[in-house]
């Protein structure tokens, strides 16, 4: 305990009045005669006692009142944290996340977060410093700034898309706080401490600073939202009957009945009705005609209240115009021309070894290599950067392997080829848990009536890990494998496709094989990016022939790109502020979509109870009451005064006093 005006300590020797008028008593008797006092002796002791006894209580008493008086004046107590003198550096981090527009009985929940934070900058001295943080970490938000700076800074804080893990915001603020070397340092912590962000057991405090947990509380934590979305087929090609399948999400506990999902795409409209039961999740299906090309706007939406940050949800995907398959075939293999020639979605091409330019593979989907015969390291450099890029390449082994063919298969680490085998050439089964085969069956195949092989090469059944078998013999030896090349595909068969080999060719698998060779891609666009989370955009088959500019509709700006293999990189960085889809002036007008991420959607909070477990010397739990924090903020700052508690002993003791002196009778 202190006290702040300690030179009225000298008051004490004020008790001598009180002590003084006890011992002397100024009392003047008069003197009455009695023939005999004998009778009154006892009674008069006895009330002489009695006397005594009051006089002492009330002697006790004025010496108290006496006490507490000086007390009282001169103000003691007890010293808060930053009671010392000096300049403080006081940090007040708003958490300004999306689901900071929930509400409680006070409003939303971001107006309270701010009117917090101006009682804390009010009860603070006007020589300490202050720096506002959000989740933006803008450059402002790096400085320290004066009261009434500070104030006017509390007015420009907004609902900011992007979310911050709890570890990261500390770690920023203990950085920018290791500069200071003031020795009072002060962070404040305002946030709904949603447990999927607060990762209070991997946030660093920092023993030399002092930190505060002032939660603000939803009233409810349901909340209805879109968490993704996917396609039916791996890829979407026009006059396809194709589903898209959305998840929705219901975090709360109540049901939520008679709900519907709407579905934009490029004008194209669809309404999808569905229910909830409590904290259940639901895969949507929503099935359309492909009847549109080129670049595709996808917007899923619905209406939730209040958190709505979540409520759309943005795609976008590419519908090519042609499907371009390159032969390269010196005796032009009349069966690939009949498949692919049935089917307008698909332009084929032939070309000679000799003749064929592989300086510009981009426009081809597929090349097939069938049955070469001169290889050159030049043109399989060319093929091998085609598939790196992202195309598929068909190899079909020649009647007669040779050097040339060897080498192919070595350099694209595929398994070696043998000798010829005419034995053993039943085909047992496919393995149609690939994603290869998605949409090629209706259902599970059963029975299916195979080609018959009369003669193939005999292949290693070691397969290196990016190498699949995709149709195998009785023996073990694959007929067909896919092989992941960079961002491409390789297929290998291990049969040439001349009559007197198989029937192939004739057989009723051999178009969907070679459609879905030229269609399936393992590495694909993805329909969306997630703000925050996602570092890079990728645009497939492109040049970089102007400057890269992105307009969202609002805005137009120079994005960080990188031509990799005719692959366009763009780094999602702070332009990508908002969710929607951003247009790359590239040569076919890409789109990026975004969203923002999910993790916010989930509104579960750390209750007070459970945050006083995080609590040290150095952690404390504020009250989210404005006039409470305020009182807590002014005793940290300033102590806890006395000089009231004193004030109503000093009542209390006149009181009893003057009871004392008006009840207590001596009869």
């Amino acid at each position: 305990m202190k006290f702040l005006y300690p030179n009225f300590l000298w008051a004490f020797s004020l008790i001598a009045i009180p002590i003084i008028i006890h011992l002397f008593r100024f009392r003047r008797f008069k003197k009455i005669y009695f023939s005999n006092t004998a009778l009154l002796s006892s009674i008069i002791l006895e009330k002489q006692n009695r006397n005594k006894i009051k006089n002492l209580i009330l002697l006790a008493i004025r010496i108290l009142i006496i006490t507490l008086l000086v007390f009282a004046f001169a103000q003691p107590y007890f010293p808060g944290k930053f009671s010392m003198k000096g300049k403080k550096t006081v940090c007040i981090y708003i958490d300004n996340s999306p689901s900071m527009e929930n509400i409680n009985s006070n409003g939303i929940l971001l107006d309270q977060a701010r009117l917090l934070a101006k009682k804390i900058i009010e009860g603070h001295g006007m020589n300490d410093e202050f720096q506002i943080v959000t989740n933006e970490f803008s450059f402002k938000e790096q400085l320290f700034y004066t009261r009434e700076d500070a104030l006017q800074l509390l007015n420009e804080i907004n609902i900011h898309p992007l979310m911050k893990k709890l570890s990261y915001v500390v770690g920023k603020i203990n950085n920018n706080l290791e500069s200071k070397r003031n020795p009072q340092k002060i962070v404040y912590l305002i946030s709904d401490f949603q447990q999927s962000t607060a990762d209070l057991k991997k946030v660093v405090f920092n023993t030399d600073v002092q930190y505060y947990l002032l939660p603000v509380a939803p009233t409810s934590v349901s909340n209805l939202y879109i968490d993704s979305c996917w396609f039916s087929s791996p890829y979407v090609y026009p006059g396809q009957m194709v589903s898209l399948f959305v998840q929705v999400k219901n975090s709360g506990d109540k049901i939520i009945e008679d709900k519907s999902i709407r579905l934009n795409l490029n004008g194209l409209k669809k309404v999808v009705s569905f229910t909830l039961q409590g904290n259940e999740k639901q895969t949507l299906e929503i099935p359309f005609m492909v009847n549109q090309k080129g670049w595709i706007k996808g917007k899923l939406e619905l209406d939730d209240y209040p958190v709505s940050f979540d409520d759309n949800y943005f795609f976008s995907y590419y519908v090519k115009e042609k499907i371009k398959v390159l032969d390269i075939d010196n005796q032009r293999n009349n069966a690939l021309r009949t498949v692919y020639s049935t089917d307008n979605y698909f332009e084929f091409t032939y070309a000679d070894e000799g003749s064929v330019n592989l300086q510009n593979t981009s426009p081809y989907d597929l090349i097939i290599l069938n049955q070469p015969q001169n290889l050159s390291d030049e043109f399989l450099l060319q093929l091998s950067n085609f598939v790196m890029e992202g195309g598929s390449l068909l190899l079909i082994p020649p009647k007669e392997l040779n050097n040339n063919w060897h080498n192919a298969v070595k350099r694209f680490g595929i398994s070696p080829f043998e000798n010829k085998i005419s034995a053993g050439l039943r085909i047992s089964g496919i393995n149609d848990q690939h994603p290869f085969f998605t949409g090629i069956f209706d259902k599970k195949p059963r029975n299916i009536d195979f080609p018959s092989i009369s003669m193939a090469y005999s292949r290693s059944s070691n397969y290196l890990n990016t190498e699949y078998s995709l149709i195998e013999f009785e023996n073990g030896k694959p007929l067909l494998t896919l092989s992941n090349y960079g961002k491409g595909n390789i297929y290998t068969l291990s049969v040439s496709l001349d009559p007197s080999w198989s029937n192939l060719t004739r057989h009723s698998i051999f178009v969907p094989l070679m459609y879905q060779m030229a269609l399936f891609r393992t590495h694909k666009t993805p329909l969306s990016y997630i703000l925050g989370t996602d570092r890079y955009a990728e645009i497939s088959g492109n040049s970089l022939n102007e400057k890269i500019k992105v307009s969202n509709g609002e805005k137009t700006f120079n994005p960080v790109s990188l031509l990799v293999r005719n692959n366009l990189i763009i780094q999602l960085d702070n332009n990508f502020s908002h969710d929607g889809f951003y247009e790359v002036n590239t040569d076919n007008k890409s789109l990026i979509a975004c969203n923002y991420n999910r993790s916010e959607s989930n509104l579960v909070c750390y209750s007070a109870k459970e945050l006083k477990e995080y609590l040290s010397k150095n952690i404390s739990l504020l009250p989210d009451s404005e006039v409470r924090l305020s009182k807590s903020i002014q005793q940290e700052n300033n102590g806890k005064p006395l000089w009231q508690i004193l004030i109503w002993l000093i009542i209390m003791l006149i009181a009893a006093e003057v009871l004392i002196t008006r009840f207590y009778k001596i009869v």
